[in-house]
């Protein structure tokens, strides 16, 4: 699926192509001759693009959370946070013991204690399941490939510590993460 101004993007493309055929047959019609009126490129153009432009605000909406929350931390700390918040039991109700496993993981990773900003998640709704998993795939790029196998590992430290392990639960975050396979499960 294509991000939102990506969609913007491809919407504005096609929606001007349909104009210019349009336009050209037009004038090459102007003599009394029949012209192509392209309103299905024109059309589909336009929805593609405000497709695009509902997805770009909607996201900025669903990053907002995150990015208050954490807001005196660099993007790739916050999109590793989020990729934490994924291995809890309800990202929307994180627990003291799930904070701090949460902030074990970003000390250990980032050498710096990240308990106050955290402890400001518990029991606070950090959107729904979809809304995380959004803001970490948007966000990913933030992270060296590095970054994201550590923010694998780490994740599964939560998930474990959550009783929240599975197979598909790990799929899911390899295939966010942008990881050509799921890690093996060395200790971390």
């Amino acid at each position: 699926m294509a991000s939102g101004p990506a969609n913007m993007a491809i919407g504005a493309g096609i929606f001007l192509v349909g104009i210019v055929v349009t336009a050209a047959t037009w004038s090459a019609a102007s003599g009394g001759g029949r012209y192509v009126i392209a309103y299905g490129a024109i059309g589909v153009g336009a929805v593609q693009f405000f497709i695009g432009l509902m997805s770009s605000l909607s996201g900025q909406q669903r990053s907002t959370f995150i990015d208050q929350r954490l807001s005196d931390h660099s993007p790739a700390e916050r999109v590793f946070a989020a990729c934490l918040l994924l291995g809890t039991k309800t990202p929307n109700a994180l627990t003291q013991t799930e904070a701090a496993e949460v902030s074990k993981q970003m000390q250990s990773t980032f050498g710096k204690p990240f308990s106050a900003p955290l402890a400001s998640l518990v029991g606070q709704d950090a959107g729904s399941l979809a809304d995380i998993e959004w803001y970490v795939g948007e966000q990913v790029g933030a992270l060296s490939e590095e970054g994201r196998k550590i923010a694998f590992h780490c994740t599964r430290s939560v998930m474990s510590a959550a009783g929240q392990v599975s197979p598909e639960r790990l799929r899911r975050l390899a295939e966010l993460l942008r990881l050509s396979s799921t890690p093996s499960h060395s200790s971390s």
